[in-house]
């Protein structure tokens, strides 16, 4: 009886270190995870971002599909040190993120988790505060453990964009050469749609100059192929670029007008 006795004591201490210990093993992926996040939310991220790669093993794969407001999808497969760089290259460009972090599910099967999380995130031009985009990361992570150490071995991200205000725009310059009518149709992010604008584009010469007018904002087009922006007198605030020929000249503008919305132009 007393050996049946022991035998239970033994099977319920068991039960409740095996018990213990995965509940510690969870403890620990969370905070990975939670570090990892946390420390590019931080105010210096760059010097924060090799404790963040720490948590990824040598042989790391980071797999993202990406899902455009506009439906688009593209994939890439990063290494760790090409994801490493991806975020260097967005500080430097004063880029920053922000999360909000959901963790699902953490299954463990000896040396190996899958943890299953979301990320809600907010993308800023930390330089003037605006928002470019925002988003939600679902992520599928495979982690290991060497030691007591456990690490992120791959990373299967599917980043739906929600909303963006600023990206890449595309410009058609369209004119008719019956009436001289010249249109630029510009379609540029707006929140969470993509907006499509057409702008009458009028040009005049006055005393030698020409001189452009989009939206009531005037440019003069010089000999020297120079394009400069104008006050309501006609008087020259700045240079803006150079262009070689009309239609430049009205990408020129169009880029200028967009520039809180347009990262780049892609002429049609």
């Amino acid at each position: 009886m007393r050996s049946l006795s022991n035998i239970i004591f033994v099977f319920i201490l068991g039960f409740f270190t095996m018990h213990s210990s995965l509940a510690q093993t969870n403890k620990d992926i969370e905070r990975i995870i939670k570090d990892a996040v946390e420390n590019r939310k931080s105010k210096n991220p760059m010097a924060e971002l090799q404790t963040v790669m720490d948590n990824f093993s040598e042989s790391a794969l980071i797999n993202v599909t990406h899902v455009s407001l506009d439906e688009r999808k593209y994939k890439e497969t990063m290494t760790k040190s090409e994801y490493q760089s991806l975020y260097e290259n967005m500080y430097k460009e004063n880029i920053r993120r922000d999360y909000q972090l959901e963790i699902h599910d953490i299954q463990v099967q000896r040396n190996t988790a899958v943890a299953i999380f979301t990320l809600d995130y907010t993308l800023m031009n930390a330089s003037n505060g605006k928002v470019m985009s925002k988003g939600t990361e679902f992520i599928v992570s495979t982690l290991i453990v060497k030691g007591s150490t456990w690490k992120f071995l791959e990373l299967n991200v599917t980043d739906v964009e929600s909303e963006k205000y600023q990206g890449t725009c595309s410009c058609e310059v369209l004119s008719n050469e019956k009436t001289g009518n010249v249109v630029a149709r510009v379609v540029a992010p707006k929140g969470d749609h993509f907006q499509k604008d057409i702008h009458s584009v009028h040009r005049k010469k006055i005393n030698d100059r020409d001189l452009f007018m989009v939206q009531g904002v005037k440019f003069e087009w010089t000999e020297n192929l120079e394009v400069y922006v104008l006050d309501q007198e006609l008087k020259t605030i700045h240079l803006l670029d150079t262009a070689k020929n009309y239609e430049e000249v009205v990408q020129k503008i169009i880029a200028y007008l967009y520039k809180d919305e347009c990262f780049g132009l892609k002429v049609q």
